[in-house]
């Protein structure tokens, strides 16, 4: 290999710190701004109107990561400060108290969440890049990739088991910074530890160049639709503590409604690398999403009053999912490694930032759609109070089949449109080395691109 283990050691750390507060954001911001009284519509303007802003924000900076000759590095310094500005606005946001007005309270969560989603995108970007400089194996990216999302997982089973044990007897903003202190720690050896050991020497691109290669990579706009249609239904994590704290009893069900799934799919996940140095990921990514639907319907139907029938087609929608979800990262760097074949074009930021853009936008845009659905419903805000049935129904079809919505077009837009395979892109990633004769390369590829 040519990155070292100290080197894998912190971008795995990295990954585990940084899935805590996105974990911290994702299955407690709205849980929070609802218990201190913010109405449940409300919480949904506050998410869409920051992800508007990460419309213009994250390509943008996509745009000037990609455009950076900074002393330290291509991305190393960006990975020095966005830890402690993440840090910074997270504490703040949870430390928004409840005795001010409903309007002070939603403008202050507007501006720290959008300052917040901007800190995230200044380490989305370089940390998702930076493998490609780390190395120049597809293998290698793929092998550190995979075992970074296992790290991810941890992350997110810690944040899952103790946030909600420990939330209701220190309060919420004592919970979270705890937490947030170690997320920072973990996250900050990466920027010392990397090593930009294939740093371009290329002039940067200009902007009309960048954006004009983004159009024309095919396979990149392929894989990001169907992303985008796959997770705006995407419910699960957003739903699942108000699932816990109004269907099963109280948010001491988080921990074991979450974790059980979570801790299979950990499991099933270790085996990435192998499968797929066997089977090409877009099979398996195929395979993965069929198993995550079959399964949200059955849970609809088969209902939850049987906890223990819940938790096992719950579990093995979560490992289908989360081996879908393993993917997404690798087919990006693929779509990266393929624009730069195509046009000649070395934009791998821009490429990560569309990644970041599109995974925070909906993951924001599918909590504001639950939002809005529940306020629809008539959910009561505040800490401790009774839902109307109607609204626990809603939060039974937003957990189950709700999700399965999107991957059904996913699967499709997927099945005949992208066309990228693993072979394919080591091949294109040896010709964009140097290693390979152009010529030779286009003899080799399996089709015309």
């Amino acid at each position: 290999m040519e990155t070292t283990s100290r080197e894998r050691l912190s971008y795995y750390a990295f990954s585990f710190g940084q899935i805590i507060f996105y974990m911290v954001m994702t299955s407690y911001l709205q849980i929070f701004m609802t218990d201190i009284a913010i109405p449940a519509t409300a919480v949904g303007v506050i998410l869409l109107v920051a992800r508007v802003w990460d419309a213009v924000n994250d390509p943008m900076f996509g745009v000037i990561v990609s455009k950076s000759r900074l002393k330290g590095g291509k991305y190393k310094p960006w990975l020095k400060l966005s830890p402690v500005l993440i840090f910074l606005f997270t504490v703040l946001l949870f430390a928004l108290p409840a005795n001010l007005s409903t309007n002070a309270k939603t403008a202050l969560a507007a501006v720290l969440y959008i300052c917040w989603g901007m800190s995230y995108t200044l380490c989305d970007v370089p940390y998702f890049s930076i493998v490609t400089t780390m190395s120049s194996s597809i293998s290698e990216r793929n092998h550190v990739i995979s075992r970074a999302k296992l790290f991810t997982m941890i992350g997110s089973a810690l944040a899952v088991l103790v946030i909600p044990l420990v939330y209701p007897v220190i309060g919420w903003t004592a919970a979270i910074a705890i937490f947030s202190v170690a997320a920072l720690a973990f996250m900050l050896p990466l920027s010392r530890v990397a090593n930009e050991r294939h740093r371009s020497t290329d002039d940067a691109p200009t902007l009309k160049a960048i954006f004009t290669s983004v159009a024309r990579n095919k396979c990149l706009l392929i894989f990001c639709l169907s992303f985008i249609v796959g997770n705006i239904t995407n419910t699960i994590l957003i739903i699942n503590g108000y699932f816990a704290i109004y269907c099963l009893g109280g948010p001491q069900m988080i921990p074991l409604i979450t974790l059980v799934p979570m801790a299979f799919a950990g499991v099933f996940v270790g085996f990435v690398p192998a499968i797929i140095k066997r089977v090409d990921k877009f099979t398996v990514y195929l395979i993965t999403l069929v198993i995550s639907i079959a399964m949200s319907v059955a849970m609809y139907f088969v209902g939850y009053s049987s906890l223990a029938v819940y938790l096992v087609l719950a579990t093995i929608r979560a490992v289908a999912f989360s081996f879908s979800s393993n993917f997404i990262t690798l087919f990006i760097v693929d779509c990266a490694e393929y624009g730069l074949y195509r046009t000649g074009e070395n934009i791998t930021a821009v490429t990560i930032s569309l990644q970041t853009f599109t995974v925070k936008t909906l993951s924001a845009l599918a909590a504001a759609l639950t939002m809005f659905i529940l306020g629809y419903v008539g959910f009561v805000d505040g800490a401790g109070v009774a839902q109307p049935a109607v609204v626990v129904d809603t939060i039974w079809t937003l957990t189950s089949i709700f999700p399965a919505i999107g991957m059904a077009f996913s699967f499709f837009v997927l099945l005949f449109g992208y066309k990228l395979r693993d072979r394919d892109v080591q091949i294109m990633a040896e010709a964009n080395t140097g290693r390979l004769d152009r010529q030779k390369a286009e003899e080799m590829l399996s089709k015309k691109y």
